[in-house]
């Protein structure tokens, strides 16, 4: 089997895999799966050497899609952490003003008499 089938049957069967849907407090565990799919995969990618037969220039046409699909869920996941974030400091701003709601109470408008 030639490098390139186990790239594609690397990358097929992380595609599965990353596809299924996961809770959010398991994105730990698939940023790890990523990370080491993308480590074996350099490795591999290293290894890939021309010329390719015609089988193997099919194989990676369906890689290119693959890697398409890759990148959408990517950034997917991508989208999903940046509002964890987000919500993470809007909830850090304003918990304070839920324990002390008369923190930032402004005296605009007051009327002052001033009598001699």
């Amino acid at each position: 089997m030639s490098v390139v089938h186990d790239v594609y049957n690397l990358t097929g069967s992380f595609l599965e895999e990353i596809s299924k849907p996961s809770p959010k407090n398991e994105r730990d565990n698939v940023i790890l799966k990523i990370n080491e799919f993308l480590a074996k995969r350099e490795i591999l990618l290293k290894e890939m050497k021309g010329p390719y037969n015609p089988e193997e220039q099919q194989l990676g046409r369906e890689m290119i899609e693959f890697e398409k699909n890759l990148h959408e869920i990517f950034a997917t996941i991508k989208l999903e952490i940046q509002q964890d974030f987000l919500a993470a400091k809007n909830q850090k701003k304003n918990t304070p003003k839920y324990i002390n709601p008369y923190t930032n109470v402004f005296n605009e408008g007051a009327y002052y008499d001033k009598r001699n």
